[in-house]
């Protein structure tokens, strides 16, 4: 019966001050055109309708106002006056759906490439939000809890429905088993979290098989079924989110890559001649983890060679890089690896 007759006195505030009269204002500045509503016989309250523009007149925000306090649908709008949210408030704070839209084409006929869709209570994240890339094609499925990641985690493919990620947060922090595939739906790491740290032994597979496990709580390499020594950054984190496989089918951080592209220096001479191309570099490891010699195997120029050469003893020089050797039957063994760098001149 209370919460009756507190809706009726809601309704009836409501309703005396949509039926005061308003008076509509215009006001202008240094960047925007303002109009919105307020009450005739108190103009420092806003009451009714307010929108923004810039100054080439293109609406930038679109709401209402109920006693100076935002109510309803507001939306905000880019330069060419395409919608990027859309936020449901109830006194001033946002309550209810959610959507957020980016375009990624200067085309504005184009729908959106992504949207973020979701509920608030209260200015906080509730529930399940969803994240869909149209351009990469996958979906993210994030639970959250009083404005904090705490629940499921996903991500998967939006052609295939094909996971690529599920995990769990535990109030914004990774908790318990995660598990990450690639695009085909296969496995490719296995890996326990607790405070969002990697815990226990991580599982690393290509093609199903168990290729690589790692022991978090000792820092080593409990198994090495690649055939081929790993390079890797010995921050765990690095070995967690950045493993790749390249052609040659040894294990690189992405983190290695990166690096070794951010110190390469295109020879000048090689830029003059409008040579470039893939250098291939051969990369042997010694029984203790130690390199015995870097080589070019393949390369277009001498300079492009030379060039490839210095990055990849410069990175090696620069970080804290763990190079665990290649184990045969339970045994580390000297062993090679390939590296292609690729040269390419901008047209």
């Amino acid at each position: 019966m209370k919460l009756i007759l507190w809706l009726l006195i809601i309704l009836l505030h409501s309703s005396s001050l949509f039926s005061q009269k308003i008076k509509k204002i215009t006001k202008k500045d240094e960047n925007r055109i303002y109009k919105y509503e307020v009450l005739n016989d108190n103009q420092d309250i806003k009451n009714g309708v307010y929108l923004e523009y810039n100054l080439d007149k293109n609406k930038e925000l679109e709401g209402k106002y109920l006693n100076n306090l935002k109510e309803g649908e507001w939306k905000k709008y880019d330069n060419d006056e395409r919608i990027i949210s859309i936020e449901t408030f109830l006194n001033d704070k946002r309550n209810g759906k959610a959507r957020y839209f980016e375009y990624r084409y200067a085309d504005k006929t184009k729908p959106p490439t992504g949207i973020i869709e979701g509920q608030y209570i209260n200015d906080l994240q509730q529930g399940t939000w969803i994240v869909n890339e149209k351009i990469i094609k996958i979906q993210t499925n994030i639970t959250y809890y009083q404005g904090k990641k705490h629940g499921l985690y996903e991500i998967k493919s939006i052609e295939s429905s094909n996971k690529i990620l599920i995990g769990k947060y535990k109030e914004d922090k990774r908790d318990s088993i995660w598990l990450f595939y690639n695009k085909e739906g296969k496995l490719q790491r296995e890996l326990f979290f607790q405070n969002d740290i990697p815990q226990k032994n991580g599982k690393f597979y290509r093609n199903d098989t168990l290729i690589l496990e790692y022991n978090f709580d000792e820092n080593k390499i409990v198994k090495n079924n690649v055939g081929k020594p790993l390079f890797l950054d010995k921050n765990t984190e690095d070995l967690v989110e950045n493993m790749s496989s390249p052609s040659g089918g040894v294990f690189f951080s992405n983190k290695f890559r990166k690096q070794v592209q951010k110190v390469l220096e295109y020879p000048s001479i090689a830029k003059r001649k409008g040579i470039d191309g893939t250098v291939e570099i051969r990369i042997t490891v010694l029984e203790n983890g130690e390199i015995e010699k870097i080589e070019a195997i393949k390369s277009p120029d001498k300079s492009l060679e030379d060039a490839a050469i210095i990055a990849i003893k410069k990175t090696l020089s620069m970080n804290n890089w763990m190079i665990i050797p290649a184990i045969q039957n339970g045994q580390p063994i000297k062993s090679a690896v390939n590296f292609p760098l690729m040269f390419k001149l901008a047209k």
